[in-house]
């Protein structure tokens, strides 16, 4: 499922039901227009999860990613194609993150 299936209240009922019962550690990294522009889009996303995961208070056991490796992280990752569609995981994310940056 997808975050454009559920509607405003169920995204906000899935919120809350993370935040306060299911999350162990949440943390968000964040990569600027001038640092995009300076090392690309796809390492931007990398030094931003990389900043996630540095400061999670829980380090994970394994790291769920969408489609990709992290380079440089030594905790084990488990690549996923196509997230959305086999795992709660990528959904869970979107709706924390849509909640963060304040989209739809």
């Amino acid at each position: 499922m997808t975050l454009k299936k559920l509607n405003e209240a169920k995204r906000e009922e899935l919120y809350d039901i993370i935040m306060e019962k299911k999350a162990i550690a949440i943390n968000i990294g964040i990569a600027n227009v001038e640092v995009i522009d300076q090392i690309n889009i796809l390492n931007a996303t990398y030094e931003s999860m990389k900043m996630a995961l540095k400061g999670l208070d829980v380090q994970p056991e394994v790291i769920l990613v969408d489609a990709v490796t992290i380079p440089e992280v030594a905790i084990p990752q488990e690549p996923i194609i196509k997230g959305d569609e086999k795992k709660a995981y990528p959904l869970q994310l979107q709706v924390l993150l849509q909640k963060y940056i304040g989209t739809e």
